[in-house]
């Protein structure tokens, strides 16, 4: 199964990445934040409120806190103190479930943190790190956040560079996939 961690800095294009490599390489989508969006639903905080960088960014005057804060403590600050790998576990079932069912492979669209790249390289997948400027000129609440510091690179990883425009992106993209078809295949006729 193939398996691609996307990581970057916040806005850097890793969902759009995602987005292309299911629609056009047939990857399912999976995202370590899914449960969060999931959880903060559930509260009443619902997603499709909170859909542009300025909306997620903004202050609920209510509570004092932007959405963007809400799903970074509710991530960090409790899932991972509760358990370093709680996310991930999470994650790792979906990816498994999706591996019985036959499918060839996922893209996670939110590598954020070492333990997650450890756990997708461990496992025959390959991080791809996302560089370019942010798609919006504004800051990002929570910028300094740990889950915004981003993970180290490691010899085998790939950087792909979304500083121009969404076709020099996917191009990159597909010169990934057609890397790791070949790895493939040279495994398979390797056994």
């Amino acid at each position: 199964m193939i398996i691609i961690g996307l990581a970057g800095k916040a806005r850097v294009g890793k969902d759009t990445a995602a987005a292309y490599l299911n629609d056009r390489h047939k990857l399912a989508q999976v995202a370590f934040a899914q449960p969060i969006k999931h959880a903060l639903t559930a509260l009443g905080f619902y997603q499709e409120d909170y859909d542009t960088v300025e909306r997620k960014n903004e202050i609920i005057p209510w509570l004092g806190v932007s959405y963007r804060r809400l799903a970074q403590t509710l991530g960090t600050e409790w899932g991972r103190e509760l358990h370093p790998d709680f996310w991930l576990l999470l994650a790792q079932r979906g990816v498994e479930a999706r591996e019985k069912l036959g499918c060839s492979g996922v893209v996670i669209s939110d590598v954020r943190f070492d333990n997650e790249a450890d756990w997708v390289r461990a496992r025959g997948g390959l991080i791809v790190h996302m560089e370019g400027p942010a798609r919006s000129g504004m800051a990002v609440d929570g910028e300094g956040h740990a889950s915004e510091r981003g993970i180290k690179r490691q010899l085998n990883d790939v950087v792909v560079s979304n500083n121009g425009s969404l076709d020099f992106l996917y191009r990159q993209l597909d010169t990934v996939m057609e890397m790791l078809e070949q790895d493939r295949r040279f495994l398979e006729n390797d056994e």
